[in-house]
């Protein structure tokens, strides 16, 4: 069965070269994003995630453009894993974590692929 979670993680990882995982890590990084399943469908032999991408950096700025990096990695993740069959990203927008006041923002991402 597919990983849409991780592969999403490895395609970020590689493409950004941050570590990326589907929670925030104990000791946080500089620069790192998570990875979160916040619904969509599934069918036999389909899935349909909505994901939400988030990307964490020490300033606004850092964090806006790791989001726009991000953005062009989950774009071409038609292109680079095999299982997924479409993508798409919808809006960035500004998410601060309000426990941690780090800075961070969000992608809405959604993926068709082979389950």
């Amino acid at each position: 069965m597919f990983d849409v979670i991780a592969a999403t993680c490895a395609a970020l990882e590689k493409g950004l070269g941050v570590p990326s995982s589907s929670i925030v890590p104990a000791d946080r990084p500089q620069r790192f994003t998570t990875v979160e399943r916040t619904g969509g469908g599934y069918s036999l032999c389909r899935d349909a995630p909505n994901i939400a991408v988030q990307c964490w950096a020490e300033s606004e700025a850092e964090a806006y453009t790791l989001a726009l990096m991000a953005r062009e990695v989950l774009t071409n993740m038609r292109e680079t894993c095999p299982n997924v069959c479409s993508c798409s990203v919808g809006g960035i927008y500004s998410f601060p974590d309000p426990d941690s006041r780090c800075y961070r923002y969000q992608l809405d991402f959604t993926a068709v692929t082979r389950a």
